[in-house]
């Protein structure tokens, strides 16, 4: 198999808003890093013939173009970063060009009542012009999504879970991967730092383990 080197172009989340999600307190605020830096590993990844991984929790669009202009198809490299209107089919034709052959994205829900919960709307038509132009591209796709929110509707997001689903096999052209996890309650999450907002009450801590047991109060 070949060499995987990762790499980091940024510290942090650019978005930093999701209440399910640890990135902000363990990485701090977000920062970009100097794009020169770049140039040493890309320079040793050609050498090798080794793919460069994007360690980034969230690499914006203008960080892709960025990125893509300076590896100019040098290596190939994927990326984890989240939907936006900009990722058109000459964006992605373009990445692809310039070596992006996976594109992660932190889905995450496509149910309005889910979204409100983590604070991280997103609409189906979205999804499904980015997935037009992964397809047309060529770009790989990893879609983390997720379900067992505190306080949503199992069947509704499960319903919305096939219809991601459905959209991908709509693709025939279209390489992608759904990433289903189960929702956990992380203790330096903001839902783990302040549950009885999000309606949560916590059972159980364990002294070796960040995440918490939990409950979702009946509404009053």
């Amino acid at each position: 198999g070949s060499l995987t080197l990762p790499v980091q172009a940024s510290r942090g989340c650019a978005y930093g808003k999701c209440s399910f999600c640890t990135y902000p307190k363990i990485e701090g605020k977000h920062r970009k890093l100097k794009i020169e830096g770049l140039e040493p590993v890309i320079l040793l990844a050609a050498e090798r013939e080794a793919v460069l991984s994007f360690k980034d929790s969230l690499l914006v669009p203008n960080q892709l173009r960025k990125v893509g202009a300076m590896i100019k198809g040098r290596v190939m490299w994927s990326a984890c970063t989240k939907l936006h209107s900009s990722f058109d089919r000459e964006a992605m034709r373009r990445l692809y060009g310039e070596g992006l052959r996976t594109l992660e994205i932190g889905l995450e829900t496509l149910d309005e009542t889910s979204q409100g919960i983590i604070n991280k709307p997103q609409s189906p038509a979205l999804l499904r012009s980015f997935l037009d132009a992964a397809a047309d591209a060529g770009v790989a796709i990893v879609i983390n999504y997720l379900t067992g929110l505190p306080g949503a509707d199992a069947r509704e997001e499960h319903r919305w879970l096939q219809i991601v689903h459905e959209e991908v096999a709509a693709r025939p052209k279209l390489k992608a991967m759904i990433e289903h996890n189960i929702f956990q309650l992380e203790m330096l999450s903001p839902m783990g730092s302040n549950p009885s907002a999000y309606g949560i009450e916590v059972t159980r801590r364990w002294p070796w383990s960040s995440l918490l047991e939990f409950n979702v109060k009946a509404a009053t």
